[in-house]
């Protein structure tokens, strides 16, 4: 499956309700709440952070995911292709990383609302240590574009975020190491 997605940072919390309302009254729905843990591995032999890939094992509305993600082949909005599989057990597949050589790089847990707009999801994230974040995905890009700038227009959105979660954590830990 190919990932067509944009991220904004919402450093105003307010600006989450007045999103939400917007998305409501253009005719979305609130689709489900829950918490998403994201478990990323580094790999044995090839440095993922050069070569823009990503290995994780989701857990997500009692559901377990393990995906690996392509290097990006845009920015804006991101475009990468995405390989998910469901599995029926997180620890055994965890144990399955290990074991060849996988590493545990980060956790990152998000509390997430997500709303359909048409053919537009919308999720409304808050990512534990990382801040408030909404996310616009479709196969579209000029819808996912036009929800963006509806966004500018509100003042909501301050400018799009080109980094991954994972990006913005693991630079967080190395300020927080020095």
């Amino acid at each position: 499956m190919i990932e067509k997605e944009v991220k904004i940072r919402i450093t105003d919390k307010n600006k989450l309700s007045a999103l939400e309302k917007y998305v409501i009254e253009k005719g979305g729905v609130l689709n489900g709440e829950y918490v998403v843990i994201d478990e990323y591995f580094s790999h044995p032999c090839r440095d993922f952070k050069k070569t823009d890939e990503a290995l994780r094992i989701r857990i997500q509305a009692g559901e377990v995911m393990l995906t690996y993600k392509c290097s990006r082949i845009s920015q804006i909005p991101k475009i990468r292709e995405e390989i998910s599989v469901k599995v029926s057990d997180y620890n055994a597949t965890r144990d399955i990383l290990l074991k060849l050589g996988f590493n545990p790089l980060a956790k990152i847990t998000k509390y997430r609302r997500e709303y359909i707009l048409n053919n537009l999801q919308v999720f409304v994230d808050e990512v534990k240590e990382l801040g408030y974040f909404v996310e616009a995905e479709c196969d579209d890009e000029d819808l996912i574009l036009k929800f963006i700038d509806a966004l500018k227009k509100m003042g909501i959105c301050e400018g799009i975020e080109e980094r991954t979660y994972l990006e913005m954590y693991l630079k967080l830990k190395s300020q927080r190491a020095k």
